[in-house]
């Protein structure tokens, strides 16, 4: 909505100075939309629209990996998962982000076993490919404690 709304402001009769001439004209209209449609992309990847979404971190059981404050990228559709890799998955109603230490096959499923770095033990219980949100594919230092101090 907010596209359409800019791009009939930008192409009205009434918001362009008459003084322009044609091909001016053109240039703001184009930078117009590429500033609108670079909006609704950071908004659509903030909001997890997107095949890949940012997470804050708010503890430190993946140090010193991944720090308090630090931003991951979760890629939700990269499925090809395998130990050491660290991904973020559900667990008891809130999203953990750990790595996997081992796998085992059960009948027709694989199951995870995972680990946050700092921490001493193994989780309880297994990480079925159901829990997996996705994988961590990037990290960004520090980015995130505007996050982390919104929701505290």
């Amino acid at each position: 909505m907010i596209f359409l709304i800019t791009l009939d402001c930008a192409f009205s009769k009434e918001s362009v100075d008459k003084k322009r001439n044609y091909v001016s004209r053109k240039i703001h209209n184009a930078f117009t939309m590429a500033g609108v449609a670079a909006l609704c992309f950071v908004i659509a990847f903030i909001c997890g629209f997107l095949s890949v979404s940012p997470v804050s971190v708010a503890t430190g059981s993946m140090d010193p990996e991944i720090k308090i404050g630090d931003v991951v990228i979760v890629s939700k559709n990269d499925k090809d998962i395998s130990v050491g890799d660290i991904i973020q998955f559900r667990r008891n109603g809130k999203t953990v982000i750990h790595r996997i230490i081992s796998e085992q096959k059960q009948t027709e499923n694989t199951v995870y076993i995972t680990k946050g770095d700092a921490n001493n033990t193994a989780d309880d219980g297994y990480v079925t490919e159901d829990d997996i949100v996705g994988k961590v594919i990037y990290s960004v230092p520090k980015i995130g404690y505007l996050t982390l101090w919104l929701h505290s």
